[in-house]
């Protein structure tokens, strides 16, 4: 038995440059396929990979758009976030947000 983990391979300085910052840019169209190919895997690989990939892409762009169009969330800005890595990556102490209405 095998096991890999994404937390230390995402963070991983021969396979992301500033691998410590957030830089969601690297998953744009185009940049992500310059990766090696499990350098980022949040659903596993190979013959045991999570069969909901395709719906969960889906769903989290879908939640994320409907959400982000009406609402604007902004981080508590007393709050510093901590990683707090267990079965799945989380923020320690949650993600205190404001919400404010976005005006259309």
């Amino acid at each position: 038995m095998m096991l890999l983990s994404p937390y230390v391979t995402q963070r991983h300085p021969a396979l992301w440059s500033n691998p410590d910052q957030f830089a969601p840019e690297r998953f744009a169209p185009g940049e992500i396929e310059r990766q090696p190919r499990f350098a980022y895997f949040p659903f596993g690989g190979g013959p045991r990979q999570c069969l909901g990939e395709g719906f969960a892409w889906m769903e989290a762009t879908l939640v994320l758009a409907t959400l982000a169009s009406a609402w604007r969330a902004r981080l508590d800005p007393s709050h510093e976030v901590e990683i707090r890595p267990v079965i799945t990556l989380r923020p320690k102490g949650g993600m205190p947000m404001t919400l404010e209405r976005r005006h259309r």
